[in-house]
């Protein structure tokens, strides 16, 4: 039980970071979770993603993370989760999007973790891969 109440706080610290992070105490009006949209990104080779994944998320194998962010052109009010089996690779991930200047990126952890946030967001405030343009 106690492992459980753990997990749900430090859900509820990780998307109050992720909605208030880049702006000012200033600010007239407190950006709200429901004013952003999710990116949530697997990093995990593809035999673990087809073993099971979140609705709408998208593979991208660790080798691929740099390739990703650096040909994508993510949406604006956009927050990326990152997440892998344990949060390792989505750590590594995390530096690599954020050494090509991607600022709205969080890694997750694990799947338990990615669970929680996830049954915490709407759906239909999940981007789809077909939302994403190229870069290039």
């Amino acid at each position: 039980m106690l492992k459980q109440s753990y997990l749900t706080l430090l859900v509820g610290v990780i998307l109050r970071l992720l909605v208030t992070n880049g702006y000012s105490a200033e600010a007239s009006v407190e950006p709200k979770l429901e004013d952003f949209s999710f990116l949530l990104l697997d990093i995990r080779s593809p035999e673990e993603y087809e073993s099971g994944y979140f609705e709408k998320s998208i593979i991208v194998p660790p080798e691929r993370v740099k390739e990703f962010f650096s040909t994508r052109r993510i949406p604006e009010k956009t927050i990326i989760i990152l997440y892998c089996l344990t949060g390792s690779r989505s750590g590594f991930a995390l530096i690599q999007a954020r050494g090509v200047g991607i600022k709205n990126v969080y890694n997750a952890g694990g799947l338990r973790e990615m669970q929680v946030i996830y049954n915490k967001i709407a759906p239909n405030r999940i981007v789809a891969v077909d939302a994403l343009t190229d870069t290039k």
